[in-house]
């Protein structure tokens, strides 16, 4: 997928955002080849030949999408740092992590989050955001809170990259679980045990030290 952006556009901001909110949502449940430009316009509510007002092709508002949870993401993330580095127990930790930061995030980023991972084996741009993200910023980022936490004596001392990863892999998967919330489907059993369990796996891990 080329990453191509177009510089303007001939319509309201207003217009663009729910498009890019749309876009986003249907990517993110259908997968991005099932949905096509068509789909977008009529889900806005707005003409199929209105939607090249503001992108040159799918591709193009694809990448724009991307952009936009990128920042989105990292803003979070910069929000979660900030609490934590205040933190002083593992409990305010763990209510950052489980509890504020669902009250601040946008439900757009929760999908953002479901369409890199539902994309990432399709598109070397979204891989690439991926694991740039998830898997080493955001571990880092947790696995720098942990240490904190360890080096104050507040938890024990143990591998707190193994610990980051376990609880990225929870936000993951509670993720989905908000994704399906919001549509007012049923959660998938699964994807409920793994979330419950890694939940109450990490702070065990936490408390005694792994």
């Amino acid at each position: 997928m080329a990453e191509r952006v177009i510089s303007y556009f001939y319509g309201d901001q207003q217009t663009k955002n729910k498009i890019l909110d749309v876009a986003t949502r249907l990517f993110a449940l259908n997968g991005y080849s099932a949905v096509s430009m068509r789909d977008i316009s009529e889900a806005v509510g707005i003409r199929p030949g209105s939607l090249y007002n503001y992108y040159s092709g799918k591709e193009a508002l694809m990448e724009e999408v991307l952009q936009r949870f990128e920042l989105e993401y990292k803003d979070y993330f910069n929000w979660l740092i900030k609490e934590n580095a205040e933190a002083e127990t593992l409990d305010e930790v763990m209510h950052n992590m489980f509890v504020e930061l669902l009250h601040v995030r946008e439900l757009s980023t929760y999908y953002g989050i479901s369409l890199i991972m539902r994309e990432q084996f399709n598109y070397h741009t979204v891989r690439d955001r991926l694991f740039k993200l998830i898997y080493e910023d955001s571990i880092n980022w947790m696995k720098a809170d942990f240490d904190r936490l360890m080096d104050r004596g507040v938890i024990p001392r143990s591998d707190s990259k193994i610990i980051a990863s376990i609880l990225m892999f929870s936000v993951l998967s509670g993720n989905e679980m908000r994704i399906h919330e919001s549509n007012g489907t049923a959660l998938p059993l699964d994807c409920t045990e793994m979330y419950i369990r890694l939940k109450r796996f990490l702070s065990e891990a936490l408390r005694r030290g792994i």
